[in-house]
């Protein structure tokens, strides 16, 4: 029985690892590192390359304290030409823009890193883009343990199981 649950283990965890691989995605998170503060998450199906709006139901996070009710990803601002612009609608709140425009080089937004806001940014200099991939293989690696972790729990805490 013990050879069993051991074979069940391992086969679920070489299923997942075997598994073909998903189309990463692309994580954009706009943040302010000095205050702990994440504005939004944006779960991309690649890399933004042209004008993207983005509506709040199409977050994957969005803050609670100032919520965005869209997120503009605009290639060539017409506010700051030659830059990218990631314009911000929130909620309207006392003392902060209902729009806030954040300007980046635009092939940062077709890079892997953390970028910080240019100047005439809202927010600026403390305020910065992450652009991010999933790391689906964690994921795996994690689930195989978690799995293997609750296959022993289960046989300690089931006296029959322990032959």
């Amino acid at each position: 029985m013990r050879l069993k649950s051991a074979l069940l283990v391992c086969a679920a965890g070489i299923c997942l690892v075997a598994a073909p691989h998903a189309k990463a995605d692309v994580l954009y998170s706009v943040q302010n590192p000095t205050t702990n503060f994440v504005f939004f998450t944006y779960d991309s199906p690649n890399f933004i390359t042209m004008d993207t709006l983005v509506p709040a139901s199409d977050l994957i996070y969005n803050n609670t304290i100032h919520p965005a009710t869209s997120v503009d990803f605009i290639i060539d601002s017409p506010l700051q030409p030659g830059n990218a612009d990631v314009q911000i609608t929130i909620n309207p709140s006392p003392g902060v823009p209902t729009v806030q425009d954040k300007f980046l080089p635009p092939e940062e937004l077709t890079e892997y890193g953390t970028f910080p806001f240019g100047p005439g940014s809202y927010g600026y200099p403390t305020s910065e883009l992450v652009v991010a991939a999933p790391e689906p293989a964690s994921i795996a690696l994690l689930g195989t343990g978690l799995t293997a972790l609750l296959a022993v729990r289960r046989r300690v805490w089931n006296p029959d199981r322990r032959q």
